[in-house]
């Protein structure tokens, strides 16, 4: 015999889930199993029910309901295929048992997964506030060895930049002298005269990097292109994690400052252009965003360890103003002298 009970008791199982009813499967074994006890008098239920809970309790702040009715619908689906079934054998009940204990531990693992995405975008300003923008501008300063190094000291020393939300693009205005100003997209970078009539451009630019090192000088045209790569990397992360294609996974957590960090794996798609295919993100207990680890392709994959702080909120949004990318060791960790780049922001804007 199988079929659905659902069991009225003031101290049962059903308590235990938020208040809600729980379906029991019932089958031809006492009713009463020695398999688990809640630790509640007169409340006795199978392992994988208690199993269920105590995944509940590990997701708690989370979305623990959710999980539960998810675990418990593939635990359906998994009795809807016995059902036909004789399931009074010993061996049925074990395989049945080992295959839910499955789900209900693959539910829990897949939804602590993914918890460090979700609450570092609520920690940013939340997602729905994010998608009423279209572009975000910054005012900066920046500095470093990296800009004297590949040939350009002074041209981007102090500009604003403005990055797109919804399409990849960013500009720099003024990009060097003359009032110009650059146009980067993944496919295309140029430089524009004030108003908008194009002096230079690249197609396929991130080509023109084969071959290249830390060391190797840039035109004027990849500069435009790794500025605006980057900048439109750094002001669209975390919201980049809800991206399509966009996978993530969570590593062991970092210590820093004498607290962990939550550590995040991120692997970006082919068509979008950044910095690195694979790039590690650490966030702090509220889910700030507190450095940024990535091997820069375009220099030689050259490895570098970015440090974000002092957050300001822009209309709902938290954004960091103060930055400071480092040379970062085989061991994760990174020397601060010399100082790669330092990047200074203010007067940030949405629209």
């Amino acid at each position: 015999m199988f079929g659905f009970m659902l069991r009225h008791h003031p101290n049962g199982t059903g308590t235990n889930f938020r208040r809600k009813f729980v379906r029991r499967f019932a089958c031809h074994r006492p009713y009463f199993s020695r398999i688990g006890v809640s630790g509640k008098p007169g409340a006795v239920q199978h392992a994988w029910l208690r199993n269920l809970r105590h995944c509940d309790e590990i997701c708690q702040n989370g979305l623990d309901v959710l999980l539960f009715k998810q675990g418990f619908a593939s635990l359906k689906t998994v009795a809807g295929n016995k059902a036909s079934k004789t399931f009074d054998g010993r061996e049925r009940w074990h395989s049945f048992h080992a295959r839910s204990h499955a789900i209900l531990r693959v539910s829990c693992q897949e939804h602590l997964m993914t918890r460090l995405k979700d609450l570092a975008i609520e920690a940013h300003g939340g997602l729905q506030r994010w998608l009423q923008f279209e572009q975000v501008s910054a005012d900066l300063v920046q500095g470093g060895v990296l800009w004297p190094l590949k040939g350009h000291p002074q041209t981007l020393e102090h500009t604003t930049v403005t990055v797109g939300l919804k399409t990849e693009w960013a500009s720099h205005a003024p990009f060097g002298s003359d009032n110009r100003r650059s146009r980067f997209e993944p496919g295309r970078v140029a430089l524009e005269a004030e108003d908008g009539t194009v002096l230079e451009e690249l197609l396929q630019p991130r080509a023109s990097f084969a071959g290249h090192t830390l060391q190797t000088p840039w035109t004027e045209l990849q500069l435009a292109y790794f500025a605006g790569c980057a900048m439109w990397t750094y002001l669209n992360i975390p919201f980049l994690l809800a991206w399509p294609g966009v996978e993530t996974e969570e590593l062991e957590p970092s210590q820093a400052d004498g607290a962990d960090w939550r550590r995040l794996a991120v692997r970006f798609p082919t068509e979008i252009a950044t910095h690195s295919a694979v790039q590690t993100l650490y966030f702090d207990g509220d889910g700030l965003l507190k450095r940024h680890d990535y091997d820069v392709e375009i220099a030689g994959n050259t490895p570098g360890a970015h440090i974000i702080d002092r957050y300001e909120d822009v209309s709902g949004i938290k954004f960091p103003t103060r930055r400071r990318i480092h040379a970062r060791q085989p061991d994760s960790s990174f020397t601060t002298d010399p100082l790669v780049v330092s990047i200074d922001l203010w007067n940030i804007r949405l629209g």
